[in-house]
């Protein structure tokens, strides 16, 4: 059962999120996903990304992601991670970032107000998982997350590797 938090509020905290493996998925605001899947909107259908009314407010189902070790230390590597030149060329900067700050088609090392503004307006869902790569593969395969690359054989992601290729910078 996923336990959904929004971004904003848990940015102020995240101690009660557990430091053990598991699985969580972002939902994005409608206009927020809009925007962001304009680059790839002639790879994209619309109609198969999950749609969910949170709050009187319609929100999309975008990313699905793992936590092999710690569900805590993947928040925060998502919430908080700041996006330096280094953690840009290094490639340290989260999966996510990196394909957000592409989808705005900025460089990554100047997107970070953007980005965590968009993700202030996200809701995470969470939950423990003791095999989160078995749960992933499911997910992607039975589920539509234009915003995943890795696994992801729903989609055609050349588009979207193109735009963070040419956005790392």
């Amino acid at each position: 059962m996923f336990i959904r938090e929004n971004v904003c509020q848990l940015r102020l905290n995240l101690q009660h999120i557990p430091h053990n493996s598991g699985v969580y998925q972002w939902w994005f605001l409608e206009a927020d996903a809009k925007r962001l899947l304009e680059p790839m909107q002639s790879t994209i259908d619309e109609s198969k990304i999950k749609k969910e009314s949170i709050h009187n407010q319609s929100y999309w189902l975008m990313y699905f992601g793992i936590a092999n070790k710690s569900l805590n230390q993947r928040a925060k590597w998502h919430i908080y991670q700041h996006h330096s030149l280094s953690a840009v060329k290094s490639g340290y900067l989260s999966t996510l970032r990196a394909t957000l700050s592409a989808l705005l088609q900025k460089p990554q090392s100047q997107t970070e107000q953007e980005v965590n503004e968009i993700l202030d307006r996200c809701y995470w869902e969470w939950q423990l998982d003791e095999n989160p790569k078995k749960t992933e593969r499911e997910a992607l395969s039975q589920g539509y997350f234009p915003l995943n690359i890795q696994g992801n054989k729903e989609l055609d992601q050349t588009i979207l590797k193109e735009l963070r290729k040419e956005y790392k910078k």
